[in-house]
This record gives C-alpha cells, sequence and structure tokens, in this order.
C-alpha cells in the first residue's frame, strides 16, 4: 500500500526546477569530459587566428556616410555611435559563428568584449568573403554542437540516443538544427520587414499623433517575440532527447511551455542567474592572463550543465503531460458505459 502511495505521489509530482539543474551539475561532475568540446573551441578562438571582417565593414560605412554627402553635419549622438560602432567592428571575429547558433554551446570567448592579440588576423575586405565565411563556419559550428549535444543526451541515455548510433544521432541533429536555425532566420526577416511597414503606414496615416500608439505597437511586437522564444526554448531539447523532427519539437516545446509556464520560468531565471553571476565574476579576471582558462573551463561547466538540466526538465515534463493524458483517457475509457 506504501509503494503505490509513493508511485501515485511521484507520477502527480513531476521533476522540479531545482532538482532538474541538480542532476545537470551531477551529470556533469561524474563524466568531465563533456567539457572538451565547448573547451577545445574556446582555446582556438583564444588562441587561434580570428577572421575579421573589419575591413568590408569599415569600408561599407565610409560608403554609407559618402552618400550623405560631405556637408551634411551629423548629430554628435550619432558621431559618437558610428564611433562606438567601428570600435565594436574591430573586435569580431567570425571564427565565434563555431559555437553553433541556437544550440546552447557555450562559449566563454564568444562573449568576451576585449579579445587577447591573435597569432594572426585574417581580414574579409569583400562582400563575397563575408559571405562566404558565414555560409561554410554556421554548417560547421552547428555540426560540432550537434556531436556535444548528442553526447549529453548519451550520457543520459536519452531514447533517442539508445535508438540510434553516435554519428547518427548526431548527423539528425546537425539537420534539424540547420533547418531550424533556417526558420527561424526566415520567420525574423518576414517579421521584421511586416513590422516595419506596419509601423511605417501607421506614422504615414497618423502623423505625429499617432508616435504614442506607435510606441505601444513596438512594446505589443518586442513582448510576442520575447513570447515566442520562451515557448520555442525545449526546441533543442525534444530534437536531442527524444529524436523528433523540427516540427514535432517546436509542437512540443510549445506544449511543454504552456502546461509548465511558471516552472519554466523559473528554470530560465534560475540558469541566468548563475550563468550571468558567475560570467561577471570571469569576466574581471579575463584581464589577467590566467584568468582567461579560468572563465573558459568555468563558463563551459555551467552552461553544459545548464543545457542538462534543460534535458532532464524537458524530458520529465513532457512525459508527464503524455501520461497524465493517457491516464486521465483509461480514466474516462473506463467511465464509459
Amino acid at each position: 500500500m506504501m509503494v503505490m502511495t509513493m508511485a501515485t505521489q511521484t507520477q502527480s509530482k513531476p521533476l522540479g526546477v531545482i532538482d532538474a539543474i541538480q542532476r545537470g551539475f551531477d551529470l556533469i561532475n561524474h563524466r568531465l569530459w563533456l567539457l572538451l568540446i565547448p573547451v577545445l573551441l574556446d582555446l582556438f578562438l583564444w588562441q587561434g587566428p580570428r577572421l575579421s571582417p573589419a575591413p568590408w565593414l569599415h569600408a561599407y560605412l565610409d560608403a554609407w556616410l559618402a552618400q550623405l554627402g560631405p556637408d551634411m553635419e551629423l548629430p554628435t549622438e550619432m558621431v559618437l555611435a558610428l564611433d562606438q560602432t567601428r570600435l565594436l567592428v574591430n573586435e569580431l571575429n567570425l571564427f565565434t559563428l563555431l559555437t553553433g547558433l541556437v544550440t546552447g554551446l557555450p562559449s566563454f570567448m564568444a562573449r568576451l568584449e576585449v579579445n587577447a592579440p591573435a597569432p594572426a588576423v585574417l581580414t574579409a575586405t569583400e562582400a563575397w568573403q563575408v559571405l562566404l565565411a558565414v555560409v561554410v563556419l554556421i554548417p560547421i559550428g552547428l555540426f560540432v554542437a550537434s556531436v556535444w549535444l548528442a553526447l549529453i543526451a548519451r550520457a543520459m541515455a536519452t531514447e533517442a540516443a539508445s535508438r540510434a548510433g553516435m554519428w547518427r544521432h548526431a548527423g539528425w541533429l546537425w539537420l534539424n538544427l540547420g533547418l531550424y536555425l533556417a526558420g527561424l532566420t526566415a520567420a525574423l526577416i518576414a517579421g521584421s520587414g511586416f513590422v516595419v511597414m506596419f509601423l511605417t503606414l501607421l506614422l504615414l496615416v497618423l502623423g505625429t499623433g499617432g508616435l504614442t500608439l506607435l510606441s505601444w505597437a513596438s512594446l505589443f511586437f518586442f513582448w510576442l517575440i520575447l513570447w515566442v522564444g520562451i515557448g520555442l526554448r525545449f526546441v533543442v531539447s525534444a530534437i536531442a532527447v527524444d529524436g523528433v523532427n523540427v516540427a514535432r519539437a517546436v509542437w512540443r516545446s510549445l506544449n511543454v511551455v504552456t502546461r509548465n509556464f511558471p516552472a519554466t520560468m523559473g528554470l530560465l531565471l534560475l540558469g541566468l542567474l548563475l550563468t550571468e553571476g558567475f560570467a561577471r565574476i570571469w569576466l574581471r579576471l579575463s584581464s589577467h592572463t590566467w584568468g582567461i582558462p579560468v572563465g573558459i573551463v568555468g563558463y563551459a561547466y555551467i552552461g553544459t550543465a545548464l543545457v542538462a538540466a534543460g534535458f532532464y526538465f524537458y524530458q520529465a515534463r513532457y512525459h508527464h503531460w503524455i501520461g497524465s493524458t493517457k491516464r486521465r483517457q483509461e480514466r474516462n475509457g473506463r467511465a464509459t458505459p
């Protein structure tokens, strides 16, 4: 009787946020080799060559300013913004695309504001060179991150990892993550175009009297994007843990988030607190040469543990939802005469 009661309580209480994070850190503590890929990638970004698009971007800015005319006097704020932009451009390194967009692969060097002097600097002086670098580096970065995600899933002994081999699982992740990134990019471009057209039309129709409404509309679109981003929080988790395609992963992520919104926000906020809290410490230490490798290892440790925690949280909440649905259907079936 006691065993049945405990089982019922376990089914009625899915994995909590703290428990998920604890499991993530426990997994990494017993399998520190999972840090190898993010650490090696950050070491390359630190000590390897840098691929800078600065010459092309500076030329683009100069051409844009030339179109304004030599007699055009820019506001002081714009001049300061352009100077700041030029400084930021000088720090850009296209090799940071190897960190795998949308995958959650932690990279301390990708967010380090001032990079250490590189042994060699490769420059992209033409637009086609920058485009070629982007087209080549993003798929490579997605594949590296896919291998890393597959290793985490196999360490957790997930369903997808048990069905497929290591490289097959990584290839499936790479394909669907690429489709996911392409879909996000297309949606962002289309959405941005729609928002710009809508806000421009609103301003043309209402004139200066519509500025207040314009600000409210901009705020609405901002919150809409934020809500969609939260809803897609577990897309990568669903692909890695369950081995589903990107369409099903989006559906599962939206369901898990909407049915567990407070817990999802708790996971996001606690993860953000851990990441940003320790990142600030390591960023301060990065002023010393010995502080950079400390930041690389520490950032990889926290980031990998939080990705694993997200996997555990998604897995528990999704299966709890499916189990609850099946039990409800069974009860309804038994109740039907």
